[in-house]
């Protein structure tokens, strides 16, 4: 094994993944994975769907953030491009908070 697959196979061993919604740390065992593909709490998850389904607005800015990414994506011109991931970074911000402010589950 060469030292940069040497160093990859380390940094790997010592990843601890995080829930993208409340940045705590998330045991494999426990983790679910929400429609992004990013690992979850199940109560973290639980919290932003029932916080989606009494705001609206948060799915239209989820949405409004998936078409940015398609437009981005085929994006040519560079000003144009940081624009929308500027729009993008926002949009997700604002899904995102309030923070879930529980403990994480005990197996985390």
């Amino acid at each position: 094994m060469d030292s940069s697959a040497q160093e990859a196979a380390k940094m790997a061993s010592h990843f601890i993944p995080t829930c993208w919604l409340c940045d705590k740390a998330i045991s494999l065992e426990s983790c679910s994975v929400d429609e992004y593909g990013k690992g979850v709490h199940e109560e973290c998850y639980a919290a932003k769907l029932a916080r989606r389904n009494t705001n609206p607005g948060i799915r239209e800015k989820e949405e409004r953030a998936w078409e940015l990414c398609a437009l981005a994506n085929n994006e040519q011109d560079r000003q144009k491009l940081l624009a929308h991931m500027q729009e993008i970074r926002q949009l997700l911000e604002e899904t995102k908070r309030p923070k879930y402010s529980g403990s994480p589950p005990a197996d985390s």
